[in-house]
């Protein structure tokens, strides 16, 4: 499998380069947001709401900062995940084999059950981490919701 393929796989795993696309979304958001409140901060008359917003533009700029730094990470994770799966998918199809070739075999099922569970807990995992897409997916466009409703007030 050359590594086009492999990436075409990957972004096909959970939607990656949705994933990816909406991390970068929300980190360029983020960014934008902080240079937003440092324009507010300068601005303002009142000292305490200059530190305030000063301090609102510095979480901003953190947390575009901290994804930027998570997409990676999650790349990587995704990556893992994939390669976990084509290995487990070797594993069953091994496990097949051996079970047609020797089916009263106690260790063959037993390995077969403990790769079972490996399969569940796998498919656990997948879970999470959809779950994971679907909550950075959501906080992004409820932020996006947020800001669209604070500009036009």
């Amino acid at each position: 499998m050359s590594d086009k393929d492999k990436i075409e796989e990957l972004e096909d795993l959970l939607g990656a380069g949705e994933l990816l696309k909406t991390l970068e979304d929300f980190a360029k958001h983020a960014h934008n947001e902080a240079n937003r409140l440092k324009e507010l901060a300068s601005q303002a008359k009142d000292s305490e709401a200059r530190a305030l917003l000063a301090a609102a533009a510095m979480d901003q700029e953190l947390a575009s900062q901290l994804v930027k730094m998570l997409s990676p990470l999650f790349w990587s994770i995704l990556t893992v995940l994939n390669s976990l799966a084509q290995s487990i998918n070797k594993l069953v199809d091994m496990i097949d084999l051996m079970v047609q070739v020797v089916p009263s075999s106690k260790e063959v099922k037993a390995l077969q059950n403990k790769l079972d569970e490996i399969s569940v807990e796998f498919r656990e995992t997948m879970g999470m981490v959809k779950e994971l897409y679907e909550a950075i997916k959501e906080v992004t466009k409820q932020k996006k919701e947020e800001d669209s409703s604070g500009k036009q007030n």
